[in-house]
């Protein structure tokens, strides 16, 4: 009663699930491995040594990143715990593209080069502090609200984001300090003509917006 008089044969039978595909594992290392190449390349490219420098320090942070990452447990390096690590490379290269932008400006006002990088110290690593700090509340944000994929999210993040910190507290002037000094002549970046720039706290506003439209998106079921 209630049956179809029909006979049932099974053809086909697939799993779905949120893991990642096969491939995925491989696609991913070389997206981040290519991410971190552009960083390192446009370093050098604008900076020359005191940018190759940098990217020493940015290759630092990569290491220090993927030590962490494979021995933390609470740390999973799924799709949304690699594009955790994201965040953490653009503080890392845009910390010390800030130190040598601020570096550069003292240069051209006439200071030698080791006393403009110390008078730029102060200013730009106050700045990825502050980045650091709104970082650090939106990885407390998204890991108290969010779900399994917003925590594995946020704990790379927190991880990526603590290591770049430390790499430009305790490296980046030791790194570009030691470049400048390899150089035979007093070396000075060009320094932008624009007079126009964000404040560094509006350019560490921008991102952790976008990272609360993405957590309010993702509390919504978007």
């Amino acid at each position: 009663s209630g049956e179809l008089p029909l006979e049932m044969e099974t053809v086909r039978v697939e799993n779905i699930s949120p893991l990642m595909g096969e491939n995925a594992g491989t696609l991913v290392t070389v997206a981040l491995c290519a991410a971190l190449a552009l960083a390192v390349i446009g370093l050098i490219a604008r900076y020359r040594l005191p940018g190759a420098a940098a990217a020493l320090g940015v290759l630092v942070w990569a290491l220090l990143t993927v030590i962490l990452v494979c021995e933390l447990s609470f740390v999973h390096l799924s799709l949304a715990g690699a594009l955790g690590l994201l965040p953490g490379l653009c503080m890392a290269a845009g910390g010390f593209a800030l130190l040598l932008e601020r570096y550069a400006r003292e240069a051209s006002a006439g200071y030698a080069p080791l006393t403009a990088l110390r008078r730029a110290k102060r200013p730009a690593l106050v700045a990825c502090a502050d980045m650091s700090l709104v970082l650090l509340l939106a990885v407390a944000a998204m890991y108290w609200l969010g779900g399994d994929a917003v925590k594995s999210f946020a704990s790379a993040l927190l991880v990526s984001a603590l290591c770049a910190l430390a790499v430009l507290l305790v490296l980046a002037c030791f790194l570009v300090g030691n470049a400048l000094r390899l150089s035979d002549k007093p070396y000075a970046v060009k320094a932008p003509e624009k007079k126009f720039s964000l404040s560094p706290r509006a350019c560490a506003a921008i991102p952790a917006a976008l990272v609360v439209v993405a957590l309010v998106m993702q509390l919504c079921g978007a």
